[in-house]
């Protein structure tokens, strides 16, 4: 009977080597699928986690950019819960500022409430440990229009919502018989706070006549609407309605 042994061959130095180098490289491969999948799958909640937060700070921002902003005569009560002797009620001062009991004057125009009560807890930080402070706005200037000229009812009138020009000289009891619909003049401050005054012509009889109101211009508070008389006005007339109303008479024509 005849057998047949298999023999192995022993491997060589160099193929022992060459595996083992496979080996090693086979595993790092598998490491590093493993590592970089674990990776993205934390990634992505973080990215999801920083686009949910840019989101609601953008959100925030509009709805800060929707609130009331402190104006002058504004009148403040500033509470404070665990230090009574602090509390204290101001008015916003013609230059914009408000003095606070023992640390001194303070800008607030500008300010929405939450923004005022923020800067005030940091002044107090100097004198006061942990401060708690409570901001509420008692009263204010209410948004406002003028009516001037030749209206029926010339006066002073609060803006409610939006408003146009022809709807504000409604409430002013429209034209007078010898008013000149064709000269109707907006005169608006800067914004800038540069003290100019910006002018707006409009003809109102025109488009009450055409029925077009595209050119309706939509008051802003602080607005002063003038109707001439059927002789156009004089610039000492127009000078005259300006200071009247307290502005300085630097016209921007558009």
């Amino acid at each position: 009977m005849t057998h047949v042994r298999l023999i192995r061959k022993p491997r060589s130095a160099i193929s022992t080597r060459l595996l083992s180098l496979v080996d090693t490289v086979a595993c790092w491969v598998v490491c590093f699928l493993v590592v970089g999948a674990a990776t993205v799958a934390s990634a992505q909640p973080q990215t999801d986690t920083s686009r949910r937060l840019a989101s609601d700070a953008l959100a925030a921002s509009a709805a800060s950019a929707d609130r009331y902003r402190i104006q002058k005569g504004d009148t403040l009560e500033i509470t404070f819960p665990f230090a009574s002797d602090f509390n204290q009620t101001k008015s916003v001062q013609p230059d914009g500022f408000i003095f606070l009991r023992s640390v001194g004057d303070l800008m607030v125009v500008g300010l929405t409430v939450t923004e005022l009560q923020d800067a005030v807890k940091g002044r107090y930080v100097s004198i006061m440990r942990d401060a708690v402070v409570s901001v509420e706005l008692k009263d204010f200037e209410r948004p406002y229009f003028v009516a001037v000229g030749s209206v029926e009812r010339p006066g002073k009138y609060e803006l409610r919502g939006v408003t146009t020009v022809t709807q504000a000289l409604a409430v002013a009891g429209g034209f007078k018989a010898d008013a000149k619909r064709s000269k109707v003049v907006v005169f608006r401050r800067s914004p800038t706070g540069t003290g100019s005054v910006e002018l707006r012509r409009i003809d109102v009889g025109k488009m009450l006549d055409s029925g077009d109101l595209k050119a309706d211009l939509l008051l802003e508070p602080g607005d002063m609407v003038s109707v001439s008389k059927s002789r156009a006005p004089s610039l000492l007339t127009i000078g005259t309605l300006i200071s009247s109303a307290g502005w300085v008479a630097v016209l921007v024509r558009r």
